[in-house]
């Protein structure tokens, strides 16, 4: 079996958890050439640098908005994704 294609499938379609998963079992394994895994780290090294800028992005524009940080708290609250403190932090009464 080609492990190196089924991670590679698994990115394609969206699974990067299943895909590292599976990518750490096949290296712990020695499943994986040099090459491949080489490759494969850079892959997901940019995938979470991108993460991480897309959050930096989305926590700027949270800032300059007040009225979508409402948003967005208003919905986890809904949600019940916010701790009892959180919740009275923006949501006095």
């Amino acid at each position: 079996m080609d492990y190196y294609e089924l991670i590679m499938e698994r990115i394609r379609l969206g699974n990067i958890s299943g895909a590292y998963n599976l990518f750490q079992q096949c290296k712990n394994e020695g499943l994986l050439n040099s090459e491949e895994s080489d490759r494969l780290e850079e892959i997901f090294e940019n995938y979470l640098e991108d993460q991480r800028k897309e959050s930096e992005e989305m926590k700027n524009e949270i800032k300059r908005n007040p009225e979508l940080k409402r948003r967005i708290f208003r919905w986890a609250k809904e949600e019940g994704l916010l701790t009892k403190n959180q919740i009275d932090e923006f949501f006095p009464e």
